[in-house]
Order: C-alpha cells, then sequence, then structure tokens
C-alpha cells in the first residue's frame, strides 16, 4: 500500500494567456477531455482504488488498502478550481470507485506557496501521524506532479511497483527518464552502479544543461532526464531532510493528532487538522501544524533540499514516454491540427484560439487568443514570455 501526493500548485506563467495565476497549466484541457490535473488523478485512481476496490471483494484480505490516501497539495487561491475538477473527474468513474476515490482523496490548501520540499515534509509528517494514530506500519509515498502527460499507464505502473520496492529498502527514488533527444530544458540524472534491472544508485545531479552539454549527455547513454517524481519512505524523507535541510526540517516536528498543543518525547502533540467538505471533497484549509510551519519555513525544491545530496538517491529507468509539456512548443506537439482555422500558403502553424482564425501566408508561428489576450510568437522562442519586460507586463494585466 501506498499514499499519494500530487503537487498542483503553479502559476499558470509558461503557457500565458491560456493558462493564468487563477488557472494553471495543470487546469487545461487536452483533446482527450481530461486536464493534465485530471490525468494525474486518473493515474492515482488506477494506482489506488482500483486495488482497493479488488480488496473489498477478497474477503478483506489486503484491507489495508482501504487506508491509503490521494492527496492533492494546492494553492488557498484554486482551491475551488481544484476541487471542481476533482468533481468533474470523477462524474465519469463508476458508482463504486468514484465512492473509494472520495474516501481517498483530500485537497490540502497551502497558506503560500514554498516550492515543493515543505509541502512534501508536511505530508510526511501527516502520514506518519496517521499510521500511528491507525496502529499500523509506516507506508510509502508517492510524489507525482500534477501538470505532465505519462503513458502508458501498465508500463508505468510496473514502474512504480519497482520504485515501492526499492523504497521500502529505505532508498529514496526518482524516476529517470532516457531523454528522446538533447533538451536544454530539463535537469538530468547521471546513472551510476547497477543495482538490479533497471535500477541504478544515482552518480550525480546535473542542472539544465546549454546545447553542446546536453548533447554529450545524450551521446553518453547514461543521462537521463529528471522527471521531479520521487518514491520514499515518511522516515527515511524526513532524515534525509534533517541532515541536509534541516532549516526545513526543523519547520515540521514529528507530530500526533491530539487535542492540546504540547510537546512529548519530541513529538508535537498538534490538533488534527480540521477536515472540511466541500461537496463530495474532503479539504484540509486551516491546520495550526501547517499554519505555524508555513509562517518562515524557506521555499526549497526537494531536488535541492534532498535528491541532490542524500546518498540514498536511487533511479528507476522509465519505461514509459513522459512529457513535461512546459512551452507553447511542446503543448503544439500534442495536436496534429488546427481546429477552426483557415490556412492559404501557410505550413508548420499552430494556432490555440477561442475564435475563428485565418492565416495567411506565414510559416512557424504559434497563435494563442484566450482569454480575450493575444499571444505571437515563433516556433522556438515561446520561453521569451519569461523575460522580465513581457513578465511586467502581464503582471499588469493580471491587475486590471
Amino acid at each position: 500500500m501506498m499514499h499519494i501526493v500530487i503537487l498542483a500548485g503553479g502559476f499558470g506563467e509558461r503557457l500565458w494567456p491560456a493558462s493564468s495565476p487563477e488557472f494553471p497549466k495543470q487546469f487545461m484541457a487536452l483533446k482527450e477531455g481530461l486536464s493534465f490535473f485530471q490525468q494525474a488523478l486518473e493515474r492515482a485512481v488506477l494506482l489506488t482504488c482500483l486495488t482497493s476496490q479488488e480488496a473489498d471483494t477478497d474477503g478483506g484480505e489486503h484491507k489495508q488498502a482501504d487506508e491509503s490516501v490521494i492527496a492533492v497539495i494546492t494553492r488557498k487561491q484554486i482551491v475551488t478550481q481544484t476541487v471542481k475538477q476533482c468533481n468533474d473527474f470523477a462524474q465519469g468513474l463508476s458508482s463504486d470507485v468514484r465512492r473509494l476515490f472520495f474516501e481517498k482523496l483530500l485537497v490540502i490548501a497551502e497558506p503560500s506557496s514554498r516550492h515543493t520540499a515543505p509541502p512534501l515534509a508536511l505530508m510526511s509528517r501527516y502520514i506518519q501521524a496517521l499510521c500511528r494514530n491507525k496502529g499500523i506500519k509506516e507506508e510509502p509515498i508517492l510524489s507525482l506532479t500534477g501538470d505532465h502527460i505519462i503513458e502508458p499507464f501498465d508500463a508505468f505502473s510496473a514502474n512504480v511497483q519497482t520504485a515501492l520496492e526499492q523504497a521500502l529498502q529505505g532508498r529514496f527514488v526518482c524516476f529517470a527518464i532516457p531523454p528522446t533527444e538533447a533538451s536544454t530544458g530539463f535537469g538530468y540524472i547521471k546513472a551510476g552502479v547497477c543495482a538490479e534491472k533497471d535500477v541504478y544508485k544515482i552518480d550525480s545531479f546535473k542542472e539544465k544543461p546549454d546545447a553542446q552539454t546536453a548533447q554529450a549527455y545524450l551521446k553518453s547513454g547514461s543521462y537521463y532526464w529528471n522527471s521531479g517524481m520521487f518514491c520514499f519512505l515518511p522516515s527515511i524523507f524526513m532524515n534525509e531532510l534533517k541532515l541536509h535541510a534541516p532549516d526545513i526540517a526543523s519547520h515540521f516536528p514529528e507530530c500526533d493528532f491530539s487535542k492540546d498543543g504540547t510537546y512529548s518525547q519530541n513529538v508535537c502533540m498538534t490538533e488534527a487538522p480540521s477536515v472540511n467538505k466541500i461537496g463530495s471533497i474532503k479539504a484540509i484549509e486551516n491546520w495550526i501544524y501547517m499554519e505555524n510551519a508555513y509562517q518562515s519555513v524557506p521555499s526549497l525544491a526537494v531536488d535541492v533540499a534532498v535528491a541532490e545530496r542524500t546518498d540514498k538517491a536511487y533511479a528507476v529507468r522509465a519505461s514509459f514516454e513522459w512529457r513535461d509539456v512546459g512551452t507553447w512548443e511542446n503543448f503544439a506537439d500534442l495536436f496534429s491540427e488546427n481546429a477552426n482555422t483557415a490556412e492559404t500558403e501557410t505550413s508548420g502553424c499552430f494556432v490555440y484560439s477561442d475564435i475563428p482564425a485565418v492565416l495567411c501566408g506565414v510559416r512557424d508561428i504559434i497563435v494563442v487568443v484566450k482569454n480575450g489576450k493575444l499571444f505571437i510568437t515563433k516556433k522556438g522562442s515561446s520561453t521569451l514570455l519569461k523575460d522580465p519586460s513581457v513578465r511586467d507586463f502581464i503582471a499588469h494585466l493580471d491587475l486590471k
């Protein structure tokens, strides 16, 4: 059994104007109808709810499967949209699976955005307290992103099973993606000694390289893209956080749920989080333990806080296809043709528009018309959205 944490914050900067701080990329619908985030929910359901459904019909042999959690960590400002996406997704499930999904699902609203290490520390302490209170053994956490494309599921599921086996051995497990091109847009993992089939001790992590270095990585065959997904036991994660990022770990003492806020044997006896219902969905929007931690905890990526520093980092070589749709060029690759568009003497263009569009005599451009705003770029230049002058202009529009 495992608990799944889906990190679903984001500020909607990279796919503007279709995405925004109020509607970040993970909520954008793909051609199949599900958003990136809903596809992440689907993976979580397939990994947990269907296992639990089988347990319900096998005489209770695997009864613990029902205790697993699907936690979605998001920003307070987008809780309403997050809940709506969860509800919309649930309508496509069978009644039995929908019931299990709502039992397991928990939406947690961070007081403020603190990158990825603090929310995973928070969930590690929450899961530890949950397991302790239920009198069951500590169980692994699978941390997933809310805005990637992963397929086919069967290959992903097999790799997750391998990662779980490694995590139970006390390892901090990453998913290493075999590169298909010399990309400068991803961090890389250098594989070290092969521990067993498709499992490697990680030699080192590399920041996003320049084009020449990326080409050398691709040619080497020893470097993989870092997917940003992890599997670990909560105790292992917190121990490594204490060693390598104590300024974060100190904000998340081991906790147990009680009526008072005392400390006993180095365990913070905190009041259990207040879980309210938003429709059918459980949500934690106020929890004194979380509020206290987030008042001053540093903002840091889990890669920097733990993955790059621990000697317990291992990688499972991914057998699934993985795409981080971080640019409009990446997004365009998901579509084979432009909808509601007429073109003449035009080639290599992508149109994503709320209104009909006509393109004449142009090549290799991207046209986005969404939410009353227009973005035009030549292919290969959409990352200029990050230019400070452009960001300032967009921020000014958002304030209007």
